[in-house]
C-alpha cells in the first residue's frame, strides 16, 4: 500500500510539472528536464548491457545518431507520423546494434569497450559522406512534437514550449522502465544475468550465449535509437557534431553517479549530471567551476557510495515509485 501511495503522488507531480514551470516562467528548465528524460532512456539502455551481460559499450552516441537521423529521414522523406518513425528508428538502430554484436562476440572487457568506442567515432565521421540523405555537415531539420498541445490551450500563451515533448518523453521513459524491469525478472533476464558470471557455466546450463549476447546488443541499441529519435525531435535540428564522444561518456557518468543496475539510479544520475552545472552557474560565476564541482561530486560518490546515489537513504522513495530492476549483488 505504501508503494502504491508513493507511486500515485509521484505520478501526479510528474503530470502537473509543466504547468508548475509555466507558472514560474521557467521554460528553459522544462527543456532541460526533457533532455534529462531522454538521457535517462539512453542510460538505462547502457546500464542493461553492463549490469546484466557484463559488456561495456562506449558507442551509444553512435546509436543515438542512427536513431536521430533515421527518424528524421522517415518523417521528412517518407512523411511518416512521429510515433511510427520513432519506433522504426529504434528498430533500425537495434539492427545496427545486432550487427555490431556479431564481431563483438569474440571480445570481452576493455577489448569490447574499445571496439564500441571506434564505432562511436566512425558513425559521426561517416554521416557527412552521405550528403544527399543526411545533409552532410549542414544537418537536417526535424519536426517537433505537437501531440499534447491541447493540454495547454486554455492559457493565453496557447502552448508551453517543449510541453508536448515532456509528455512523450515521460511516457517512453515509463515504458522503458516497465519493460526493462519485467524483462530482467523473467527467464530471459535470468539468462542475461548468468552471462555476467562464468560463460562456460552458463553454457553448461543450456544457455545459448551467442543468442543472448546478440539480443542484449539489439535491446540496448533499440532504446538508444529511441532516445536519439526523441532528441532529434526535441532539438528540431541535427548535425554530426552533436553526436560526439561525450554523447557516449555522459550516460556512463550518469550510470555510475546514480547507481549501476538500477532504473532509479540511472534517472537520478541523469538529473544530477544534466542539472547540477546549470544550478552551480546560477550562484557561481567562475568559469568551468560547474564541471569541476561535478567531477568532484562523482569522485565522492564513487568513494563513499559505490552503489550510487540511489543507495543513500534520502532518495530511497524514488526507488519505491519506479519499476525497479536493481541487480542483486
Amino acid at each position: 500500500m505504501k508503494k502504491k501511495s508513493i507511486f500515485l503522488v509521484f505520478g501526479i507531480v510528474l503530470l502537473v510539472f509543466p504547468h508548475i514551470l509555466l507558472g514560474l516562467v521557467q521554460t528553459k528548465l522544462l527543456f532541460m528536464i526533457n533532455l534529462v528524460l531522454i538521457y535517462s532512456i539512453l542510460t538505462i539502455s547502457m546500464n542493461f548491457l553492463l549490469a546484466y551481460t557484463g559488456q561495456l559499450s562506449l558507442g551509444h552516441g553512435a546509436f543515438m545518431a542512427v536513431g536521430a537521423y533515421s527518424s528524421t529521414i522517415f518523417t521528412q522523406t517518407l512523411g511518416l507520423p512521429l510515433p511510427f518513425s520513432i519506433i522504426l528508428a529504434g528498430m533500425v538502430t537495434g539492427l545496427a546494434g545486432y550487427l555490431i554484436g556479431l564481431p563483438a562476440l569474440r571480445l570481452k572487457g576493455h577489448y569490447l569497450a574499445i571496439m564500441t568506442l571506434c564505432f562511436g567515432i566512425i558513425i559521426p565521421e561517416a554521416i557527412p559522406l552521405w550528403k544527399s540523405v543526411t545533409g552532410g555537415f549542414i544537418g537536417l531539420e526535424s519536426p517537433k512534437f505537437h501531440y499534447f498541445d491541447f493540454i495547454f490551450s486554455y492559457r493565453s500563451e496557447s502552448t508551453i514550449p517543449d510541453g508536448s515533448a515532456y509528455y512523450v518523453c515521460l511516457i517512453v521513459l515509463a515504458a522503458v522502465c516497465f519493460f526493462t524491469s519485467n524483462l530482467i525478472n523473467s527467464r530471459t533476464g535470468r539468462a542475461f544475468s548468468a552471462l555476467t558470471g562464468n560463460e562456460s557455466a552458463a553454457k553448461s546450463l543450456g544457455i545459448n550465449v551467442v543468442r543472448y549476447k546478440l539480443l542484449a546488443f539489439f535491446y540496448c541499441a533499440f532504446f538508444a535509437g529511441i532516445a536519439g529519435a526523441l532528441y532529434a525531435h526535441l532539438i528540431g535540428y541535427i548535425e554530426p557534431d552533436q553526436f560526439n564522444f561525450w554523447m557516449s561518456v555522459f550516460p556512463l557518468l550518469m550510470m555510475f553517479m546514480g547507481g549501476v543496475g538500477s532504473n532509479a539510479g540511472c534517472i537520478i544520475g541523469a538529473f544530477v549530471i544534466m542539472l547540477l552545472p546549470d544550478l552551480v552557474t546560477t550562484f557561481v560565476a567562475i568559469p568551468n567551476m560547474p564541471y569541476i564541482l561535478l567531477s568532484l561530486s562523482l569522485i565522492l560518490v564513487l568513494v563513499f557510495l559505490p552503489n550510487g546515489i540511489v543507495s543513500s537513504r534520502p532518495v530511497v522513495f524514488i526507488s519505491l515509485a519506479l519499476p525497479e530492476n536493481r541487480r542483486s549483488e
